[in-house]
């Protein structure tokens, strides 16, 4: 994350002083190495909680990854709406041993990661591609001025 962002300890310097191996932080991006450092991921675990949209989460799974959220806030919206189609996780907030059920869930299984990750992606491009978020500006935009 961005520094300052985060809470506690961060989670690199858990990760170091823990001595767990095979972890790698990206760090912040900007929005042009964004896809890169995406890219290169497995799995996008963030379990912020009461997340009023989600942004990030959306831009994961524009790149296929399966995401970790918690279940709060604005990517109940999207995440795992279709239980028979998950496209990720969600994990309760503050409740440590569901989160990592979850990414070892996750990163056990490359065959249900990478599907959830398409489904991810299908997610986005079908519900959140601009020319279908400018249909529903204009549809609200008609709706508005039809009442005048």
């Amino acid at each position: 994350g961005f520094p300052g962002e985060w809470e506690g300890d961060h989670p690199h310097s858990v990760v170091t002083s823990s001595g767990v191996e095979g972890v790698f932080f990206a760090g912040w991006r900007d929005h042009g190495e964004l896809s890169l450092a995406l890219n290169a991921a497995d799995v996008f675990v963030a379990p912020s909680v009461d997340e009023p949209f989600g942004q990030v989460y959306l831009e994961a799974m524009a790149s296929g990854l399966p995401v970790i959220a918690t279940r709060s806030g604005g990517p109940v919206s999207f995440i795992n709406v279709d239980p028979a189609r998950p496209n990720g996780w969600l994990v309760t907030p503050d409740d440590e041993q569901e989160l990592v059920q979850a990414i070892i869930s996750a990163t056990s299984s490359p065959t249900d990661r990478a599907r959830r990750g398409r489904r991810g992606r299908e997610i986005v491009e079908r519900d959140f591609d601009w020319r279908h978020v400018a249909r529903r500006f204009e549809a609200i935009y008609r709706d508005t001025i039809d009442e005048f």
